[in-house]
């Protein structure tokens, strides 16, 4: 599916794929944006998210499982997120490890005037590629239970 804002024009509710659970493994993931989020209540830590959308299975993944999805899934329905919480100062280097395993080499200000992630990060982030091995981890929700992809890891890509 395009994200063109013709073909969005041009979009019904019936053509939004729906996202699955992806089987277990590494996957190439494509940056889309990052986002921080300060604590809402005391006792809570500030967070980063890196927000990632999978564009495609790599090797180790469970064939078995990806044919289950059907040839023409479009892996980019699925969207997972690294998120990494600021406990103190020190945990900003485990921002700054993350960004250097994408070949990103963060400097100047993190944040604009008004708070938000630099621009600048913000553009050496999005479409970057990196590895990502997805696990699973399963909540209850609304009474009912809920399995998702978790991003647990980054792993290196062969190109």
């Amino acid at each position: 599916m395009s994200d063109s804002y013709e073909d969005i024009l041009n979009m019904s509710w019936e053509d939004v794929p729906e996202a699955v659970t992806l089987p277990v493994g590494p996957y190439r993931l494509k940056g889309k944006f990052l986002s921080y989020r300060a604590a809402q209540d005391e006792g809570q830590n500030d967070r980063f998210s890196l927000s990632f959308n999978v564009t495609q299975p790599l090797d180790g993944v469970d064939e078995d499982a990806l044919s289950q999805l059907g040839e023409d899934y479009d892996f980019a329905a699925n969207q997972v997120e690294k998120t990494i919480w600021i406990e103190s100062r020190a945990s900003w280097g485990e921002v700054v490890k993350a960004f250097k395993t994408m070949g990103i080499e963060p400097s100047g200000p993190i944040f604009e005037q008004d708070g938000k992630v630099s621009k600048a990060l913000q553009r050496q982030f999005r479409g970057v590629e990196i590895g990502g091995h997805l696990g699973e981890r399963t909540y209850e929700k609304d009474g009912e239970m809920r399995t998702t992809n978790t991003l647990q890891k980054f792993v290196a890509l062969d190109n």
